[in-house]
């Protein structure tokens, strides 16, 4: 990453690290749908799919950024923190069922639990 230049890393940070969550959450949820082996595993895959996106977005943000990376990830969290506030705000997401709702639960340990691993050990 240090050979691109830093205008152009900061201009995908944002495009870069949600693809990059999106991949991650599709590439876990193709090894459930290549082999389904029924009603905890689906539970396990949507719940560990929503975690490690969460964990990705952040971590690619952190990655990606050329410089102030400390900013970046404060940042990136209350991002990622407003965004599920208005989805569940602005949907009827509590009148779906309760995966859908764990998916949301994951998703944010999953953001908070590599901010405070990048927090703590990486800066």
């Amino acid at each position: 990453m240090e050979k691109i230049h830093p205008i152009i890393r900061w201009i995908v940070l944002i495009p870069g690290s949600i693809l990059g969550g999106w991949a991650v959450y599709l590439c876990f949820m193709l090894a459930y749908y290549i082999k389904p082996y029924g009603g905890l595993a689906y539970v396990f895959s949507e719940l560990s799919a929503s975690g490690a996106s969460g964990a990705a977005t952040i971590y690619l943000a952190f990655y990606i950024a050329p410089s102030y990376q400390k900013r970046v990830v404060i940042a990136a969290v209350v991002i990622c923190l407003l965004v599920m506030v208005l989805t569940i705000m602005t949907t009827g997401v509590l009148n779906q069922n309760l995966i859908v709702i764990l998916n949301f639960v994951a998703q944010n340990v999953g953001i908070f639990a590599m901010a405070w691993y990048l927090y703590k050990n990486k800066l």
